[in-house]
C-alpha cells in the first residue's frame, strides 16, 4: 500500500468530530472515560494504566474496570513482556484499553492480539508518533531532563548514558500505525475508527499543512493516534 493511500485510508476512518485533548496521563484516562460513557458493557481491562487507577476514577460507579500493570495500585500484576497470552478468558471484558503502552512493550503485536482476544465488543488503544521528534532533532531543541534515563532530544526515545527503567521498543510514524491497523482490521475482521488532537493551533502549522501536504504535516505535527 503506497504512502498516499495510507493517508487516504485513515482520512476514510478519521472521525474528526471526536478530538482527543489532555496534557498528561491523568487527563488521558479523564478523556478516555468521557469518551467511552457512550459505550455499551460494564467491564474494562485496562493495559499498564500506571498504578494510579485514573480510569476508574474517572468511569465512575457504572463500570468495574481490571487494571493490569507491573506495578502500583493494580488488580493484575504482570510484565506484559514476559507474557504471550494475557491470564484470561476469551471475550472476559466488554472494553479492552491501552493508552500508549503497547510502544513500550517488544511483544507489541502478541499483546495487542490478547486484547482482541479476551474483549467483547471494543478496543480502545492509543499510540504516540515517534516522528515528530524529528523537528525538534532538526531545530537543535534538547530534551533537558536526566540524561541517565533520556535520550538527548526524546524522554523514551534515544540512548540514554545509563540503563534505563522505561523505554519505548518501537519508533512508530503516523504511517506505521495507520498501516498496522488497518492490517489489524483485515485479519480480525473488525470495524476501525482513528481520532486525532487538535494539533493544527498555530498559524504557522496550518501554513505549513497548506503548502506540504496532509503526509506531511500528519508526520510530522500528529502527536498521537487514537484507535478504536
Amino acid at each position: 500500500m503506497k504512502s498516499t493511500d495510507l493517508i487516504a485510508e485513515f482520512a476514510r476512518r478519521c472521525d474528526r468530530s471526536v478530538v482527543p485533548a489532555y496534557e498528561d496521563r491523568e487527563g488521558r484516562n479523564r478523556w478516555a472515560a468521557s469518551f467511552m460513557q457512550a459505550l455499551s458493557g460494564s467491564s474494562v481491562l485496562n493495559l499498564g494504566g500506571g498504578g494510579r487507577r485514573h480510569l476508574e476514577k474517572y468511569l465512575g460507579p457504572r463500570w468495574h474496570v481490571h487494571e493490569v500493570d507491573i506495578t502500583g495500585d493494580c488488580d493484575t500484576k504482570v510484565n506484559l513482556d514476559e507474557i504471550n497470552r494475557l491470564p484470561f478468558a476469551d471475550e472476559s471484558f466488554d472494553v479492552c484499553c491501552a493508552f500508549e503502552v503497547l510502544e513500550h512493550l517488544d511483544h507489541f503485536h502478541s499483546i495487542a492480539d490478547e486484547m482482541y482476544r479476551v474483549s467483547k465488543s471494543t478496543l480502545l488503544i492509543s499510540l504516540p508518533n515517534s516522528a515528530v521528534e524529528m523537528l525538534p532533532i532538526l531545530s537543535n531543541r534538547r530534551y533537558f531532563n536526566d540524561p541517565l534515563q533520556n535520550g538527548v532530544y526524546s524522554k523514551y526515545n534515544g540512548l540514554p548514558v545509563k540503563a534505563p527503567e522505561d523505554r519505548h521498543r518501537w519508533w512508530l510514524t503516523f504511517e506505521d500505525i495507520v498501516r498496522y491497523c488497518l492490517c489489524y482490521e483485515k485479519e480480525k475482521a473488525c470495524g476501525i475508527t482513528f481520532f486525532i488532537p487538535n494539533d493544527e493551533f498555530s498559524l504557522k502549522r496550518k501554513l505549513f499543512r497548506l503548502v506540504c501536504g496532509e503526509r506531511l504535516y500528519l508526520t510530522l505535527f500528529c502527536s498521537c493516534i487514537w484507535v478504536r
